[in-house]
């Protein structure tokens, strides 16, 4: 059988079955590079996703009386407590976040569909964030598998 042949015959598997909370879930399987392109744009938030988390941040420090702690330092777009950037903390919670939204988006995901179509009001009002995280981790283990789970003795 020749190369050509081969490559012909050769099928791509393109979803995997997970089982999450009895139920069974098809989860798509996307490419390396595909997955590349979703990492990048959730490594990659908007600015203004971020903005929206650093103003929860700044409200629930402003309610509990955090700011004028003296370990708190206000510069002019950021908030310092203990050399910790709260604008960085905003964008690590903005990434989450889209993580979360694209693992979930690949759960009965068809091609040409937006993994990012579900926003994440709607996602957590379906899902408690236990649930998120856990279907979060069933999702990568099936995508993102470690090299533990896929060595072969």
């Amino acid at each position: 059988m020749s190369v050509q042949q081969r490559l012909n015959g050769f099928k791509r598997t393109k979803y995997k079955t997970i089982d999450f909370h009895g139920h069974a879930f098809e989860v798509y399987l996307p490419t390396r590079l595909e997955l590349q392109g979703l990492t990048h744009k959730c490594q990659s938030p908007p600015a203004d996703l971020v903005e929206e988390h650093f103003a929860r941040l700044k409200d629930s420090l402003m309610r509990s009386g955090t700011l004028g702690d003296p370990n708190v330092e206000i510069k002019d777009d950021d908030i310092l407590i203990e050399g910790r950037s709260m604008r960085q903390t905003a964008r690590w919670l903005a990434s989450r976040q889209l993580n979360e939204i694209a693992m979930i988006g690949l759960v009965g995901f068809a091609e040409g569909e937006d993994v990012f179509a579900l926003s994440y009001d709607e996602l957590s009002a379906s899902l408690s964030d236990k649930e998120i995280e856990d279907l979060v981790k069933a999702v990568e283990a099936v995508v993102k598998p470690r090299y533990e789970a896929t060595e072969k003795n």
